[in-house]
């Protein structure tokens, strides 16, 4: 079996709120178009800190 995986990351929650509609079409038109099957659909928190030197 094939697997495929996507990621996006964004700077707030906000645009994470406001891109989720658009990503659920987008998933939606390419597992049609390309014969595939949407899994699962995971969201993350990812932390990051800035380094001084």
């Amino acid at each position: 079996m094939n697997k495929s995986l996507s990621v996006a990351i964004y700077d707030t929650k906000e645009n994470l709120a406001a891109a989720k509609e658009a990503a659920g079409r987008l998933r939606s038109e390419a597992s049609s178009s390309l014969t595939l099957e949407i899994v699962d659909v995971e969201e993350y928190e990812v932390v990051t800190s800035a380094r001084n030197d």
